[in-house]
């Protein structure tokens, strides 16, 4: 039985007949009902279920990121910025057994969009609990601002943590972000993209990339 509020019509929570109701984004959605729901535990299933589990947890910790370069996207299939990470990034995971999981991390998506995208340098670690990076302004691209916002996002998979940078324009050329001083000898994977601020690519992401990997000094 669903839950009304306000009032007759208003939003329904629950079972509703033949349809259950639920909030997504501050709006009212419905579903069939399922009133038989199977539960199958072969080795496939397990695999399904553990790649699914990696990638939700890893959807929480780059969703500082997401929330950004998938806004749009997500929007637009009706679906939270995290579970459209996981459908992206589905073959960028691979399982042998539920506890043998291998992660693509030079595959992992982050973002996607119109706007052109950011060609970045070779990272740099030689600060302590820092990473910065160059990356070039694309002046001679069309629908390019240097006012655009570049973003570098840095995920450390032992602790499954993820610092995203505060933006750096286009036109400077640089980025960098400081990370958590745990993470000192420890080895992270870095992603780059850009939100436009040109005419029609304004506050549209471009696509990701992955600017590489390296160990925190």
């Amino acid at each position: 039985m669903s839950k009304n509020f306000k009032g007759y019509l208003g939003d329904q929570i629950g079972k509703l007949g033949t349809a259950v109701g639920r909030k997504w984004k501050r709006k009212m959605v419905y579903s069939a009902y399922q009133g038989k729901v199977k539960n199958p535990n072969t080795e496939e299933q397990q695999l399904v279920r553990a790649r699914f589990a990696l990638l939700g947890s890893m959807a929480a910790s780059f969703l500082d990121a997401t929330e950004i370069g998938f806004a749009q996207r997500a929007d637009s299939k009706a679906m939270t910025e995290s579970d459209y990470f996981v459908k992206k990034n589905w073959r960028a995971v691979t399982a042998t057994d539920p506890e043998s999981i291998d992660v693509d991390y030079d595959a992992i998506v982050v973002s996607e969009g119109r706007t052109p995208w950011v060609a970045f340098g070779t990272p740099s670690f030689a600060e302590e609990a820092e990473v910065s990076v160059t990356f070039d302004t694309g002046n001679s691209q069309s629908n390019v601002s240097p006012d655009d916002k570049v973003y570098l996002f840095v995920y450390q998979p032992d602790t499954d943590m993820g610092v995203l940078s505060l933006p750096a324009a286009r036109g400077t050329g640089s980025i960098t972000v400081a990370v958590p001083s745990i993470w000192s000898g420890m080895k992270v994977h870095l992603y780059g993209f850009a939100v436009g601020a040109h005419g029609k690519t304004t506050g549209k992401a471009s696509m990701s990339a992955y600017v590489g990997t390296g160990t925190i000094a």
